[in-house]
């Protein structure tokens, strides 16, 4: 109900971007019927693991399932977890996966994040 509210709100103030935050996951996350331009991955960690699933390459694809059909997806994950990512988004026929490189800093991978998402 409060995504739904917070979409129309969106709709009838006649917002051309706006940033959106998914609850948990991606795949079924209430935020998936967007269809957004450009998903961004922030992190992956072990949690809702009763959801998401209990290994963080589970938990990545999960998270990267939020991809549009021909959407960017953004990601900063660690290596390991990169083709995990890319291939959940391949299979929701997504369209470039870009993967930035994580630092010990998330508040500042979040910031490039941004910068890139921006920049598109």
């Amino acid at each position: 109900v409060f995504v739904a509210a917070s979409l129309l709100a969106c709709a009838e103030a006649r917002v051309g971007w706006a940033v959106v935050e998914c609850g948990l996951g991606g795949r079924r996350d209430s935020t998936n019927v967007l269809g957004a331009e450009v998903a961004l991955l922030t992190s992956v960690e072990l949690e809702h693991t009763e959801v998401l699933g209990d290994t963080l390459a589970a938990i990545a694809a999960e998270k990267a399932a939020i991809v549009a059909e021909r959407g960017a997806l953004l990601a900063c994950v660690p290596p390991h977890l990169t083709p995990a990512v890319r291939e959940e988004a391949r299979r929701r026929r997504g369209g470039s996966v870009t993967q930035l490189p994580p630092s010990a800093d998330r508040d500042a991978d979040n910031v490039e994040l941004a910068r890139v998402a921006l920049s598109r």
